[in-house]
């Protein structure tokens, strides 16, 4: 007669056995949850969120946010450039000129003319798309249940879960872009030039320049390249409920197996950090943000590893595939769809039946 296979746990080498349980055998007292006849259970612990993916989309005409050029042909404005300010000092701009003022490079001084050349870049088009990976952030894992039924080493109970996740994702990728710029010129006077780069006090005294700002052409189509960050950050509140089956594997090891629906809010803001350059060297800078929260609904399947350490306290590891769909961020041109349709969770921490 063919002798049958023996069990898994009979072929395992008793090494094998001690190296994996030794350090959790040696705080425990000799019992596991199935002898203590549990009918309620909590854990709480930490995780995080793997598998999340953003989809940053940028394309169209935007405003450059760093600059304020003012009006021209008119005294006591203020005017803020890419390159500079020239603005209303203490005095009032008594007699047409300020000493609040700065530039930023020497290619804008003229000497031959005595004129300083501003530029205040009006608008940008700009045209990229990037998919980028979730950030590894710490949360929140939270469940509590009850026991539904009981055979042996097998029993049936129901669980709900709390998670707190915050979540992150970045762009940093150059985008190509063509901006317009309006060029404004102001007379120094003959003063003798501080070296760039220079920025004036407002007492009235040291250097000053006329305040009258001169309109040139406007400069079109001028290429540059846009670099800095794009970023959603938000939390994700979530709530589970669902069955779960649980076996005793070993003595002192149990594992859950679960599954259900969710909901959850997502609440989050898409910014931008940008910074145009352009051929000649000159630069602009543009900001903002845009907030979104909205409800997701999903389901999870889920696994949890549990090593009895003593009586009524556990240590879990698990693990959980969560599918949340998707959620858009950003407005007007300024994009981010965040895939969570298959985020995959792993957890651990203190798990108590009682």
């Amino acid at each position: 007669m063919k002798t049958p296979p023996r069990p898994l746990h009979a072929r395992l080498k008793p090494w094998m056995i001690a190296g994996l349980f030794l350090p959790l055998t040696c705080c425990a007292d000799g019992e596991t949850d199935e002898d203590v006849g549990w009918t309620r259970e909590f854990r709480i612990g930490a995780m995080t969120t793997l598998n999340l993916t953003a989809r940053f989309s940028t394309h169209g005409s935007f405003a450059g946010s760093s600059s304020s050029p003012g009006p021209a042909g008119i005294s006591g404005a203020d005017h803020r450039y890419d390159d500079g300010f020239v603005r209303v000092d203490g005095t009032g701009n008594t007699g047409g000129v300020t000493s609040l003022w700065s530039y930023t490079s020497a290619s804008q001084y003229n000497s031959a003319n005595q004129t300083l050349t501003y530029h205040a870049t009006s608008s940008y088009t700009a045209t990229g798309d990037a998919r980028v990976d979730g950030a590894l952030n710490p949360g929140l894992d939270m469940a509590y249940g009850g026991k539904l039924a009981q055979w042996e080493r097998l029993s049936l109970s129901w669980e709900m879960g709390f998670q707190w996740q915050n979540l992150g994702f970045t762009d940093d990728h150059p985008l190509a872009a063509v901006a317009q710029r309006t060029i404004h010129q102001f007379s120094t006077g003959g003063i003798v030039m501080p070296q760039a780069p220079y920025s004036g006090g407002s007492s009235g005294l040291g250097p000053v320049i006329s305040d009258l700002a001169t309109a040139l052409p406007t400069e079109t189509g001028l290429s540059g390249t846009v670099s800095g960050t794009r970023k959603v950050e938000g939390t994700l509140y979530l709530l589970r409920f669902g069955p779960k089956l649980n076996f005793t594997l070993f003595p002192r090891v149990g594992l859950g197996v679960g599954a259900g629906p969710s909901v959850g809010f997502l609440d989050g803001k898409y910014d931008y950090n940008e910074r145009l350059t352009f051929a000649d060297g000159s630069q602009a800078t543009s900001s903002g943000g845009h907030g979104s929260s909205d409800m997701v609904f999903g389901g999870y399947i889920g696994a949890t590893l549990h090593f009895f350490v003593q009586k009524d306290a556990d240590i879990y590891l698990g693990a959980q595939f969560m599918s949340l769909g998707h959620q858009n961020f950003g407005t007007n041109g300024r994009e981010a769809r965040v895939d969570m349709s298959q985020g995959l969770q792993v957890m651990a921490g203190i798990h108590w039946p009682f």
